[in-house]
């Protein structure tokens, strides 16, 4: 993937145009669907509130919200305690109560994909980037596998270009310093799918020093 497609998410001017730059990457990385959600609280409001941009059929959506399967999606829980992506197999979603939540998915061709979780110092609640495919489950396991590193990239970029452009201020705490020339140098070497080891070798410091103490600071 070339950087520049990532970087078109940041110049986009308003809403359809960011929605198609991230159609295009989503393409790229051979995905039919993408999903950005994000959900936070209101100060003093108890129930959250969801923020959606993405191409996921309306009639899912409405159905994945008003059924109250947010809260049984084994794929959306995980991205709210974790920061590691969950890439979906059939083992995923073998629990009896999110059986026909998955069936109901392919049957409009969300079969295989993946999660990748959106936490930032600025949100006020966590989220998710989510790609789908209409490719079995479980067989598409390596395709998105392959494609990780560059789907990581995309969520990252997706999600500053939306803090920007599209999010409600009541959303967000305030504004966070911009990504030093080191941080944008881990996230090319990331972006070409190079490790911490390869890439803590390349800039010339030790890959515990890069884990450990942040130096892509």
């Amino acid at each position: 993937m070339e950087l520049y497609l990532f970087e078109d998410l940041l110049k986009a001017r308003d809403e359809p145009e960011l929605k198609s730059s991230a159609l295009r990457i989503a393409e790229k990385l051979g995905y039919d669907y993408f999903c950005y959600a994000l959900a936070y609280r209101r100060d003093g409001e108890s129930d959250p509130q969801y923020f959606t941009l993405g191409n996921y059929p309306e009639v899912w959506l409405d159905r994945y919200f008003n059924e109250g399967y947010v809260n049984i999606d084994p794929s959306a829980l995980h991205c709210l305690n974790s920061t590691l992506p969950v890439i979906w197999t059939h083992k995923l979603f073998d629990a009896r109560k999110v059986v026909d939540m998955h069936h109901e998915a392919g049957e409009i061709g969300i079969r295989g994909g993946v999660c990748l979780p959106i936490h930032s110092p600025w949100l006020n609640g966590a989220g998710l980037l989510g790609l789908a495919n209409g490719e079995d489950t479980d067989k598409a396991v390596p395709h998105v596998v392959d494609r990780l590193g560059a789907s990581q990239l995309f969520a990252c970029y997706l999600n500053e270009a939306a803090r920007k452009l599209l999010l409600p201020s009541d959303m967000a705490f305030e504004q966070t310093e911009e990504l030093t020339a080191r941080e944008l140098e881990c996230l090319r070497w990331a972006a070409k799918g190079l490790q911490a080891k390869q890439i803590a070798d390349r800039m010339g410091i030790s890959w515990t020093v890069l884990i450990k103490s942040h130096s892509c600071r």
